[in-house]
């Protein structure tokens, strides 16, 4: 009975680490870009150089808006310790909100959370929002894999 039970405290010790999950000090914002089709959607994308960022700035310029203007200045200096990843997505109203909450690295999958806010009543203008987490290196280096989750709040 004493080895049954030794047995079964071994793997539930196993279990319980092997599925520990870590939630990551990150940097995070978000922006309205100008409406593209051409973007790509649905997908994480790694940003990892100084060349990159200004890039993909240039490529999802900001659109002229008070209220969602982008907030980060970053230098060459952040890239050497960090990487981004930026969510895409074009939405249906220009009035839903879209954020980023968190990052958590679970059995070597970076996850990704954002919450969508969509409001009863919106504008009929496509808008497009951009998440975007900044995650240090050391946090990410056995990850084999990268997904996003969108909570949708009404």
């Amino acid at each position: 009975m004493k080895r049954l039970a030794s047995i079964a405290l071994f793997i539930s010790i196993i279990l319980i680490s092997g599925c520990n999950t870590n939630e990551l000090e990150i940097l995070k914002t978000e922006y309205r870009a100008q409406f593209n089709e051409m973007y790509i959607l649905g997908e994480p994308q790694l940003i990892d150089s100084y060349e990159k960022w200004q890039l993909f700035l240039e490529s999802h310029p900001e659109q002229s808006n008070n209220e969602d203007n982008f907030g980060w200045d970053l230098e060459e200096l952040f890239f050497e310790e960090s990487v981004i990843y930026a969510y895409i997505s074009n939405e249906s109203s220009g009035s839903n909100r879209f954020e980023a909450e968190k990052a958590e690295v679970s059995d070597n999958i970076l996850r990704l959370y954002m919450t969508r806010t969509v409001p009863e009543t919106g504008t009929d203008d496509l808008a497009t929002r951009i998440c975007f987490f900044g995650i240090k290196n050391a946090d990410i280096q056995n990850i084999k894999s990268v997904e996003a989750i969108i909570n949708v709040k009404r």
